[in-house]
């Protein structure tokens, strides 16, 4: 008889425990929930809402007991409301979370919404409801919206690069690469890239972005019709739409590098043509008697074959009057 009192009160001082337990995990949870900055509230799968929190309540500005039961769309546009109902349907169809950035047109203010599915208790409990945390992403907006007038009143090539692909490109960047931008955006970042520069460019990407070197670098891309184009560029860590990114700053200086390698070409060939000019001012081996002068190798040849393929000098023959005296007295002027 004692056991089965004995057992009879444990039973009810663990039973008390843990509504004790349950109610100040729930006066947590509703605590954390009151303290966010961000909207939240439940809805179940007719888009019903059966919860919401103050800063929500705020917004739609109606008392709680208004609200709670009513459906989503009886305070929200039929646009809004439609998307809505489409996002809740997926959630409930496929069990995974989903995020939607939509506009409030009670305010015209930005928001991100983040749907994700509340369970039962058990490994694969049925989804009961909706938890939807919708935050404020207005100041967000406006800096990129900001950030794309100045991109696109830019000369340079602005661009940005998320998990490897673009997904914004000005005006000036599209002009470099000859493609429009509808044909860029979601396409690998490196498919410009001459494929010979490829490993250059992440490497020199990557050592900038980890501050290792901050000097801008050049590299060749392909366009649309296959011209080879040179271009000098910079990058740097951003967040872009709430993830890791990356901003990229270019310059075409294909017509400085073309300068440069006609200068070079022209240095060449002045060095070439001052090489032959100093060997001509230098000691020349020259026979006293028929005038041949010995070459580099050895050999002797006219004096007129030699200077012909050591300047730019060309030969008219003649006589001078002393020769034409000598060996033709019948021309001689003096006779």
């Amino acid at each position: 008889m004692s056991s089965d009192i004995d057992k009879e009160n444990t039973d009810k001082i663990i039973s008390r425990n843990t509504a004790m337990k349950k109610t100040q995990t729930e006066d947590t949870c509703f605590a954390l929930v009151e303290s966010t900055s961000d909207s939240m509230y439940l809805v179940d799968e007719n888009c019903r809402y059966l919860f919401i929190n103050s800063q929500h309540l705020s917004r739609l500005g109606v008392p709680t007991a208004d609200i709670i039961g009513r459906s989503y769309g009886d305070f929200h546009s039929p646009e809004d409301t439609e998307v809505f109902v489409e996002k809740v349907k997926q959630v409930f169809t496929t069990g995974k979370s989903v995020q939607h950035e939509h506009q409030s047109a009670r305010d015209n203010r930005y928001f991100l919404r983040t749907f994700s599915p509340v369970r039962e208790i058990g490994p694969e409990g049925k989804i009961t409801s909706l938890a939807i945390v919708s935050k404020d992403i207005t100041e967000r907006r406006q800096a990129e919206e900001l950030y794309k007038t100045l991109a696109e009143s830019s000369l340079a090539a602005v661009f940005i690069v998320q998990d490897g692909k673009f997904r914004f490109i000005n005006t000036s960047a599209v002009v470099y690469a000859g493609y429009t931008a509808a044909e860029l955006i979601g396409l690998p970042s490196d498919m410009i890239v001459h494929p010979e520069d490829r490993d250059v460019v992440k490497k020199k990407g990557r050592e900038m972005l980890r501050g290792k070197d901050v000097t801008p670098f050049e590299f060749r891309i392909v366009t649309k019709e296959g011209q080879i184009r040179w271009i000098m560029q910079i990058v740097s860590p951003i967040r872009y739409k709430g993830k890791p990114a990356i901003l990229g700053n270019a310059v075409d200086i294909t017509v400085h590098k073309q300068a440069e390698e006609e200068r070079e070409r022209l240095i060449i060939e002045l060095k070439d043509a001052l090489s032959k000019i100093r060997t001509l001012r230098g000691l020349l081996p020259i026979c006293a008697s028929c005038k041949k002068i010995r070459d580099d190798k050895g050999y002797w040849e006219q004096i007129e074959l030699y200077i012909s393929d050591h300047s730019e000098a060309e030969f008219s023959h003649g006589l001078c009057p002393e020769c034409v005296e000598k060996f033709y007295p019948e021309f001689s002027v003096k006779k």
